[in-house]
């Protein structure tokens, strides 16, 4: 029998830990060890087209498995690896990284004698486990090979840290008093919950309190969004009606699992100045007056639920509100796509198919993704704390391979997809039948209303075909490419794209202004029914100018037929760049819409014009 060596002992610990897929680009100081954990009749390798794909799709594997394992070499591969392993250390997701800095990983240590192997090894998975954070291993390329002990029971990695039974008892009881003394307290559901696990306690919590919960848009998913408590996404500035109006109307914030950051916020940096119930992964606080650490987050929702007291003052408000309109029925006419009827057949696919993954890139896909309302079954993965450009791809490809039985749909950009492109030929070399919805366009389309400039411009790429050639000719079109700018288009793109269970499906759509002129249309609701609506077109425009000549017009249209001047009035748009627009420093493009619709606002002093993103 061949002695028992240190990759032997890594390969087992990570079967034991429930990896059964590692990431891989090679080189020259981790073949040996990659002999070692191929070896493994567990384990499957997967190969990468490059490191910052191999850690993206390890860290989308963690997303779906719990924990995931890539491997590089020396020096150049690592530092290849940083943005991959930033976005698993910034969204809390356990990582192991073989062959990267100690700043951003919880553990990292060098393995110098085979001796010590064992223990470093050890140290690292309890630390990746315990803290949802990666760590690094490095393995000399000589001892790779070198003899160690053989690997005891898994059980004292796996075994949760021991909670403080005092300091639980204490931060159930104060909270409840908190909870008491309070008349319209809301939940507020953050992106923690699910690398905590503790979905079902936040259900038991909220069902016990019977309050309306809010999330953030980074916590998708974490809710089930067809429950009668759910009350729509706050976002700052971009909220939905019902949850910012919600939000600041409580006067107690459960913040469970919360991350705030300038993302999260839109740049907003001050929460309503009520106080706030902040639950963490291992800690507590109520309202700053308290902390107890060394608490599961799990453990305390369930001890919470047991105990509190029924406040369902904001559901009863929530119900009353209920301003945020649904999405409507797809169409399957000839007329030019808009990013609502996207919204609204990728909402159809979902309907068909609950058993479903959406993977929402950095940028404008943001906001299409977060339109989409889940029902009970579906799943949701963002980037928010990291938001690298590209990141679904390689991650969607790692997710599948965890959760095969998933059908997964990306929303991506042109300018994101450039970025990681290559790691589609790994979805056809693995024959993953992931569907791919790409938004073409022409370049960095969030960043122009930032700051525009020729840098936002990319070269456009002919992307179905791109995808289908990622297949030789003798194995057969294993990916599908696609293109669709009418509504009838995209549908049947779809059912296409469904039907192709060989390998990855791209339909390409251009945005509204992809081509000649682009469309704005309007609808204007009064207690939740509309009631009015039009529509027009503009010559050659950007989207932005589109949408934002949308808002004016429903804004001279409400104003109308407004019976009252105190009478409030939402203009909701699509995208948050123009909701930056109408209110601070607009794009040269949409100078004059801007000063009319500022200028129209002003003149009826009494009107609010709130704007949120739909």
């Amino acid at each position: 029998m061949s002695p028992f060596t240190v990759g032997d002992y890594l390969a087992e610990r990570l079967v034991q830990i429930g990896i059964r897929h590692h990431f891989i680009v090679p080189g020259d100081y981790n073949l040996i060890l990659r002999d070692k954990l191929e070896a493994h009749p567990s384990l499957t390798e997967i190969g990468c087209t490059n490191e910052l794909n191999c850690s993206l799709a390890a860290e989308g594997y963690a997303r779906a498995n719990g924990i995931g394992v890539c491997i590089v070499t020396y020096s150049v591969g690592a530092f290849s690896t940083f943005n991959g392993i930033g976005s698993a250390y910034a969204e809390r997701l356990p990582l192991i990284l073989l062959e990267m800095a100690r700043k951003i990983t919880c553990f990292a240590a060098r393995v110098r004698q085979a001796l010590n192997a064992p223990g470093i090894i050890d140290t690292a998975i309890r630390a990746a486990l315990t803290q949802k954070k990666p760590v690094y291993i490095e393995v000399p390329v000589n001892l790779a090979g070198e003899t160690c002990l053989r690997p005891g029971p898994i059980t004292s990695l796996l075994t949760s840290a021991l909670c403080n039974q005092h300091a639980l008892d204490v931060a159930v009881s104060k909270s409840c008093e908190l909870i008491g003394t309070k008349h319209r307290c809301i939940i507020l559901v953050g992106p923690l919950v699910r690398r905590a696990k503790a979905q079902d306690a936040l259900l038991q919590l909220a069902e016990a309190i019977g309050c309306a919960v809010v999330i953030q848009p980074a916590a998708k998913g974490s809710f089930p969004e067809d429950h009668a408590q759910f009350a729509g996404m706050f976002w700052g500035q971009v909220s939905t009606l019902a949850a910012d109006a919600i939000v600041n109307w409580a006067d107690l914030l459960i913040c469970i699992g919360t991350v705030f950051t300038d993302y999260s916020t839109v740049g907003w940096t001050a929460l309503p100045s009520v106080p706030q119930l902040v639950v963490d992964m291992n800690n507590i606080t109520v309202a700053s007056k308290l902390y107890c650490s060394l608490i599961e987050m799990h453990d305390f929702l369930s001890r919470l639920a047991a105990t509190v007291g029924w406040n369902d003052t904001t559901m009863i408000e929530y119900n009353r509100l209920r301003p945020d309109p649904s999405l409507g029925k797809p169409s399957r006419g000839p007329e030019k796509l808009t990013r609502k009827e996207i919204a609204r057949q990728t909402q159809a696919l979902l309907s068909l198919n609950p058993d479903t993954t959406v993977f929402a890139d950095t940028g404008d896909s943001w906001f299409n993704g977060l339109k989409l309302s889940l029902p009970f079954g579906a799943e949701f993965e963002i980037e928010m704390q990291w938001g690298h450009p590209g990141w679904s791809i390689p991650a969607s490809f790692g997710y599948n391979l965890a959760r095969p039985q998933r059908q997964i749909i990306v929303m991506v950009g042109d300018g994101a997809f450039q970025m990681t492109a290559q790691e589609v030929s790994q979805m056809v070399r693995y024959r993953v039948p992931i569907i791919i919805l790409l938004m073409n366009n022409r370049g960095y389309t969030i960043e122009v209303e930032i700051h525009d400039g020729l840098y936002n411009r990319v070269q456009n790429w002919d992307y179905g075909h791109l995808v289908e050639a990622f297949s030789c000719e003798d194995e057969g079109k294993i990916a599908l490419g696609l293109e669709a700018r009418t509504s009838e288009e995209l549908s049947n793109g779809l059912e296409r794209a469904v039907a192709h269970t060989d390998g990855p499906t791209l339909i390409n759509y251009g945005s509204l202004s992809s081509e000649g002129a682009a469309s704005y249309g309007f609808t204007i609701h009064q207690n939740n029914v509309p009631i009015f609506d039009g529509s027009g077109r503009l010559g050659p425009a950007e989207v932005f100018d589109a949408e934002a000549t949308g808002a004016l017009e429903g804004l001279k249209a409400a104003l109308n037929l407004q019976g009252s001047a105190a009478q409030t009035i939402f203009i909701c748009l699509d995208n948050l760049a123009v909701a930056t627009c109408l209110r601070g420093t607009p794009s040269d493009s949409s100078q004059d819409v801007f000063l009319e619709f500022q200028a129209l606002a002003a003149s009826h002093g009494a009107t609010q014009v709130p704007i949120c993103q739909t």
